[in-house]
């Protein structure tokens, strides 16, 4: 579940799902020396500009090649179609299929507060979003369904409805695509939603590209999250999610004491918090992170799901006294009552605990 709701740089991104890309796709664009050798790809071509025209266009279709081949060997995470890899700027009118991923083609691409924020197509249909080319996915949909949630750990923070199952209001902090508050739409058609993201880019796309739909009901609001959730009434809202990311990790801003304390009272007493980050593979603060939720919330507990590097926080206000297996049976039930097409109950089966706290020395982490 994804962006950031709060001020600083970002370059490509690793939030929504990080997982390894499936095998099929063919790729074509890619980041750091990869970028800069596709650079020099491009100025040794412009450099033959005056030769003939086929021999021109020999040399384009040569520097393709090895341009494909290069980033494939550097492990470059996105798939674009060949004919694709040269065209800049705005293309005309991501994120993850859980079938074999196809080529990917650039839908269009838009320079936003921290970079380009980039939207490509499958051959199934499924739109990925992505800050940078070839950063890792922030978003995945199906444009017009919003009921289906591509990314597993989408569907894992749905979690919140089996332990709300009757919430009024409800926010998301950071929008990315949109996945997380269209779905919610879907469920539940008369419930206020406010989604948040900080770059007024991101909600554009998400709007032009990407199949976000505001109304009465669901409301967008181009503002830093942090700021959002300190000015927000006291107990407001019946869940949170927060689904915010920079280029390389959740803004340690949006996971100190004083920002959890904020949500926390911007949550109503009988609500719930629903955290999205990454494990300590690729996060050396989750520890730091998971000590600070329970240094502010009265019960918590972890959803991991295998193969992906996300973990999902379920934080509460107040006592749950949650047990594995009569939750995968509310869960179970949950997924039956609001028609949902995945099982609740499996994800819970599948990687649900209360977190090991045999070192309490971990930080708290603050302003």
């Amino acid at each position: 579940m994804k962006r950031n709701g709060i001020h600083h740089k970002r370059s490509g991104e690793r939030p929504g799902e990080l997982e390894s890309e499936p095998s099929g796709a063919q790729v074509l664009s890619g980041t750091g020396a990869s970028r800069e050798r596709a650079g020099a790809l491009h100025n040794e071509s412009r450099s033959h500009q005056d030769h003939s025209r086929d021999t021109a266009a020999q040399r384009t279709a040569h520097s393709r090649a090895r341009l494909v081949k290069m980033v494939c060997a550097g492990g470059a995470l996105l798939g674009f179609s060949a004919d694709l890899a040269a065209s800049p700027g705005e293309s005309p009118p991501e994120g993850k299929s859980e079938a074999k991923a196809g080529r990917a083609r650039l839908v269009h691409q838009q320079r936003g507060m921290f970079g380009l924020v980039v939207v490509t197509e499958e051959d199934n249909g499924l739109r990925t979003l992505r800050f940078g080319i070839g950063g890792p996915r922030q978003s995945v949909v199906r444009p017009g369904y919003p009921r289906e949630l591509v990314l597993r750990y989408t569907r894992a923070t749905m979690l919140g409805l089996a332990l709300v199952p009757a919430p009024q209001r409800v926010l998301v902090v950071g929008l990315g695509g949109g996945s997380l508050p269209m779905f919610l739409r879907s469920v539940f058609p008369l419930v206020q939603i406010d989604a948040v993201d900080i770059d007024p880019v991101v909600i554009e796309v998400a709007r032009r590209f990407l199949g976000f739909r505001e109304d009465p009901f669901l409301r967008s609001h181009a503002v830093d999250g942090r700021r959002f959730v300190e000015t927000a009434p006291a107990a407001a809202y019946d869940l949170i999610f927060l689904d915010a990311y920079s280029a390389e990790a959740v803004p340690v801003h949006l996971a100190t004491r004083e920002f959890l304390l904020a949500v926390l009272r911007a949550t109503h007493p009988e609500g719930l918090v629903v955290s999205n980050l990454w494990g300590p593979s690729m996060n050396p603060l989750f520890g730091p992170m998971l000590r600070t939720y329970q240094a502010v919330f009265a019960d918590l507990y972890l959803v991991e799901l295998a193969g992906v590097e996300n973990r999902i926080v379920l934080a509460s206000a107040r006592v749950l006294g949650l047990h594995s297996a009569s939750f995968t049976q509310v869960a179970a039930e949950t997924s039956r009552r609001l028609g949902l097409a995945f099982d609740l109950g499996a994800i819970v089966a599948e990687g649900f605990r209360r977190p090991d706290w045999t070192s309490a020395q971990e930080a708290v982490l603050r302003d």
